[in-house]
């Protein structure tokens, strides 16, 4: 079965994307859509740390495995400003922050990372700091298959159950894109800036005998930049009860209507 997986991924690479395919699809492989919703939150743990070191486009954070931290998120740079003050008392109640741009998390290690900068506003220097959002991510589930919209409904479900993210209303995620034919990375970011994305997660749902292969593939909405593809292997006879009593995600297609099922994103 890994096989099937590692040929299925090789495939996949081609239709998405000759434009650049330098982060490595992932491989895992999990067998609910439990672990399946885990694996994605596994990607934005509420993390904030220092910069250590600054080398040209290579920034040093002390954050790694020990704070949850995976290779290939994105970290926001930021330094404290001016202070707030209590307009009453004048007392300093804050300060302000100023945003110094954003890296690729590239190696990961226990106590430390090293990442490349993708956005810059401000020159980084040792001491800025270095963060994954503690507010929610706010997330949109695109489906690439019009068929079993119960597997994605019940991600949608486990992922509003770890309180970490925001998920888009699916009517509105179907409404957006109802009539919209091509599925690259403009859709991906023009949705992200219509509804204020941090994330849009394209799911796939593909038969493989008796089980059902299914695929998430995650990107960053400002740029369209894939994170990453996390992969599950689910057995729907032997796991009834796995997704509960759930209404559809998504309303199923009518048949003659399905020929929009397969979304080649071609974003890197």
């Amino acid at each position: 079965m890994k096989k099937i997986i590692i040929s299925f991924l090789l495939a996949l690479s081609l239709v998405t994307g000759a434009t650049g395919a330098e982060k490595p699809l992932g491989v895992e492989e999990y067998a609910s859509v439990d672990e399946l919703a885990s694996a994605i939150s596994s990607y934005f743990p509420k993390v904030q740390g220092e910069v250590t070191d600054v080398q040209g486009g290579q920034i040093t954070v002390a954050l790694g495995t020990k704070e949850g931290l995976q290779a290939g998120v994105t970290l926001t740079l930021w330094r404290d400003a001016k202070e707030i003050l209590h307009p009453v008392t004048g007392a300093v109640i804050g300060r302000a922050e100023e945003e110094v741009g954003s890296v690729e998390v590239t190696t990961v290690g226990e106590k430390t990372s090293v990442g490349i900068i993708v956005k810059k506003i401000k020159d980084p220097k040792p001491g800025d700091k270095a963060r994954i959002t503690p507010k929610k991510i706010s997330l949109a589930l695109i489906p690439l298959r019009a068929d079993r919209p119960e597997i994605i409904q019940g991600l949608a479900e486990r992922l509003n159950e770890y309180g970490r993210f925001s998920l888009l209303d699916s009517e509105k995620t179907a409404a957006f894109l109802k009539d919209r034919k091509q599925r690259d990375s403009s859709l991906i970011k023009e949705m992200g800036g219509a509804f204020k994305l941090d994330v849009v997660a394209a799911i796939g749902v593909y038969p493989s005998d008796t089980r059902f292969l299914v695929t998430a593939r995650l990107f960053y909405a400002e740029d369209a930049r894939l994170l990453d593809t996390i992969v599950a292997m689910l057995d729907l006879r032997t796991k009834k009860d796995a997704f509960g009593d759930v209404k559809p995600f998504f309303a199923p297609a009518h048949e003659e209507k399905t020929s929009i099922a397969e979304l080649p994103f071609d974003a890197q």
